[in-house]
């Protein structure tokens, strides 16, 4: 037996995390098995399928056929993040 599943979304200042994880195929979207979903959850799950689609139409990330399933992602990490991630690399941080 599975147990339950509780699923998020996260946002950053104007962007919609899991939608755009979705749209650039960096992930798969699995629906759960659940019968008695709301209209606002099959609203959601209806928007993310479309962008998952449309990401496999392109051949985006995981959808790729030459990449084998690999995804390559660069950013330029300057200011405030960069020092961040200097200060913490290789090091455990507390989450929720």
């Amino acid at each position: 037996m599975n147990p339950p599943r509780e699923n998020g979304i996260v946002y950053l200042p104007g962007l919609n995390v899991v939608e755009n994880a979705i749209s650039e195929g960096w992930v798969k979207l699995r629906e759960s098995g659940r019968k008695d979903k709301s209209e606002e959850e099959e609203s959601l799950l209806t928007n993310l399928k479309t962008l998952e689609d449309q990401a496999k139409a392109a051949g985006k990330g995981i959808w790729n056929p030459q990449g084998h399933g690999k995804v390559d992602v660069k950013q330029d990490i300057s200011g405030k993040e960069k020092e961040f991630l200097e200060q913490w690399k290789g090091k455990d941080i507390d989450g929720i």
